[in-house]
């Protein structure tokens, strides 16, 4: 749980990168907590997908290496789609 906050979301996404427990970031949904866990993301190398972030600042410059949040995905879906999608991923990559 990111908690919404911008200071428990990256200590928890570095407690995973740490323990190898992470393949790919799930979210956080919520902006305060997503913009940390993003932006430290592509130095661990790990992608980012999350439903959240539309805040204009994250879709900024995407198309740029030096992008602030360049392995982030911003999925918009309906839950259904969404789950479908997440099933797939963790059943193909086997996570």
């Amino acid at each position: 749980d990111s908690k919404c906050n911008s200071k428990d979301a990256p200590i928890q996404a570095f407690d995973f990168y740490r323990n190898a427990l992470v393949s790919v970031f799930l979210g956080p949904v919520c902006d305060y907590s997503l913009a940390p866990v993003a932006r430290y993301a592509p130095y661990w190398n790990k992608p980012v997908i999350s439903p959240g972030g539309f805040a204009h600042d994250f879709g900024v410059g995407k198309r740029t290496n030096d992008s602030e949040y360049r392995t982030l995905t911003r999925v918009g879906a309906t839950f259904n789609s969404l789950a479908r999608t997440v099933i797939g991923l963790v059943q193909h990559y086997e996570w």
